[in-house]
């Protein structure tokens, strides 16, 4: 069975925020189903503070009843821990960040391979912002800067045939998505507001909400 959770976007709880997407971590965690999962964390779209960004993911999965680990900046030439984190994962949830700088690492420390053979074997695969474009065949990035508001079209994994817009709800997302599915023919857009998430198993997809507006904006 494959399992894939995109999130759109939320606070997870760091100091000074609100713990927003505990709802949809609790739907992760109940994906594994195991007593207690082993949760590894790729922190790569934030490579220069995924220790406190780890610390964060940790004591909330800790809660639902998982073992947490991650991969550290310096561990990445270490292929030998690199695979073992991998093959004992039953989730494996790839953080928010820079959508460009995670597919940079993810390909040049060949992880693409893992994650799809973690999904194909059946392992959660889940992600939140630019996690969640990574596990789609594409997302739309604000990793670029430009004068005025514009999103940029990135390539993912491809582990879910969509093009995912994540933070949908924020100004100026919406018409760029739009925008450019018009150039997008082969896969559907989907527009994920902060708070909400696809549950895709085996190709069906369901919602998730973490907050009232469980109404999600599909484009073909």
């Amino acid at each position: 069975m494959k399992k894939a959770v995109i999130i759109g976007g939320g606070e997870i709880g760091r100091k000074g925020t609100e713990y927003e997407t505990q709802k949809i971590d609790k739907e992760i965690v109940a994906l594994a189903n195991k007593q207690s999962p082993n949760f590894l964390f790729l922190g790569f779209a934030n490579v220069n503070h995924i220790e406190s960004y780890f610390r964060v993911i940790k004591r909330n999965y800790r809660n639902l009843g998982c073992i947490s680990k991650t991969i550290l900046k310096k561990e990445l030439d270490n292929r030998e821990l690199i695979l073992e984190r991998f093959n004992n994962a039953d989730i494996i949830y790839i953080g928010g960040g820079n959508t460009l700088e995670l597919m940079k690492i993810l390909k040049q420390y060949n992880m693409i391979s893992l994650l799809e053979e973690a999904y194909n074997d059946g392992k959660v695969i889940c992600g939140l912002s630019a996690g969640a474009i990574a596990i789609c065949k594409y997302g739309l990035s604000d990793a670029r800067k430009y004068k005025e508001f514009k999103l940029t079209r990135v390539r993912g994994i491809g582990l879910v045939d969509l093009l995912v817009c994540p933070h949908y709800n924020l100004d100026g997302r919406e018409e760029e998505l739009e925008r450019i599915m018009k150039r997008t023919k082969d896969v559907q857009g989907v527009g994920l507001k902060n708070l909400q998430a696809l549950k895709i198993i085996d190709g069906n997809i369901s919602i998730i909400s973490d907050s009232n507006d469980d109404k999600v904006k599909f484009i073909n």
